[in-house]
């Protein structure tokens, strides 16, 4: 077996042989395991490049010499390569406020790790969210559905929780309800006492 870190290497052997020979990498691990030199001496060197690995799983795989004649196995050996630790990067501010017209709020995500996204039921409303990823960056985006006519804002405190429910990110959403009008109005009682009301538009 070799133990390769996280952080990748490079796994090299000699091989003395007078057979002609091909390195056998499995498709699934052909995306991490690389042929990066074989060179003769009086016998062979043949290096393997290994990546990165950013999953916060272990990964193997078993690599073959094959005698190029016949296909026949030579020799066998494992690779496990060590599980990166854990991280969760979230640029989210603690609170956005948009206007009653609606708009969006766009939220960037770098993790190794699953987690979900928790809205209030009543969210859904007003307010929807869209997930696209690329490696291990996701980017969220928060969308109004629509204006929001009503005088009362809309609020949704939005969490982001790994799979143990423990909270890795919290914050709130708000979109702004109608502004009120208020109109001041003054009356003078037949004793000459002025009177001042407000008149607030929608109530």
């Amino acid at each position: 077996n070799y133990e390769i870190p996280a952080e990748g290497g490079l796994v090299g052997f000699n091989i003395s042989t007078n057979l002609e020979y091909n390195i056998d990498i499995p498709l699934d691990a052909q995306s991490w395991v690389h042929l990066t030199d074989t060179r003769a001496v009086r016998e062979e060197v043949v290096q393997l490049s290994i990546d990165k690995n950013t999953s916060i799983d272990t990964r193997e795989s078993i690599i073959t010499l094959i005698d190029a004649d016949n296909s026949n196995p030579l020799i066998s050996f494992n690779i496990i390569q060590q599980a990166a630790e854990p991280y969760f990067n979230c640029d989210a501010e603690p609170t956005y406020t948009l206007n009653s017209d609606g708009g969006e709020v766009i939220i960037s995500v770098d993790t190794n790790i699953e987690y979900d996204i928790i809205t209030p039921d009543d969210t859904s409303s007003w307010l929807s969210f869209n997930k696209e990823s690329d490696g291990n960056t996701d980017t969220l985006t928060f969308s109004t559905i629509s204006k929001n006519d009503s005088y009362l804002p809309n609020n949704a405190e939005v969490e982001l929780v790994d799979i143990n429910d423990n909270i890795l990110k919290t914050f709130s959403i708000t979109q702004s309800g109608q502004i009120l009008a208020t109109n001041r109005i003054i009356y003078t009682t037949k004793y000459g006492y002025p009177i001042e009301l407000s008149v607030t538009e929608g109530f």
